[in-house]
């Protein structure tokens, strides 16, 4: 597992830390956000946001599932722009509302990442993610990183 922070410094400044932050970076799957990085990326297409701009999950009537390699953007809901949570890379973003559109899930909203940060990454269509997670049998890692 790849340490995020130094533990000495988060033990040093307790009262000056953000817990969430470092809860969130210790719990996240690192190997199965590995595996999916390293199957995804060469399928991806990168892109850098700045602070502030938007990055629709579905965009002419494709679905697409992020994999953000650095930065820190906001996940919100589309239609009332309400902030639903934060995402601190390395994270693979977007599975969820995949889901909703592959199984046809009725009335179900659509959402866009929102850069905190200055970020990069990759995004992957809907298709060309569901053919490589079968091809790599990625199933498993992909309920890891849902959990």
């Amino acid at each position: 597992m790849k340490k995020m922070m130094n533990d000495a410094f988060a033990k040093d400044n307790n009262e000056n830390s953000l817990h969430s932050f470092l809860f969130s970076q210790q719990a996240k799957p690192h190997a199965a956000i590995d595996a999916l990085f390293s199957a995804l990326l060469p399928f991806g297409q990168p892109f850098t946001l700045g602070i502030g701009d938007e990055f629709y999950l579905q965009a002419n009537d494709e679905h697409y599932i992020v994999l953000l390699e650095s930065g820190v953007v906001s996940f919100c809901h589309d239609d009332k722009r309400l902030h639903i949570s934060s995402s601190f890379a390395p994270s693979v973003v977007g599975m969820v509302d995949s889901y909703g559109a592959t199984y046809n899930v009725p009335a179900r909203p659509e959402h866009f990442l929102l850069a905190e940060t200055v970020c990069t990454g990759r995004f992957v269509r809907l298709p060309d993610f569901i053919k490589i997670a079968d091809e790599c049998d990625l199933w498993h890692d992909v309920a890891r990183c849902l959990a």
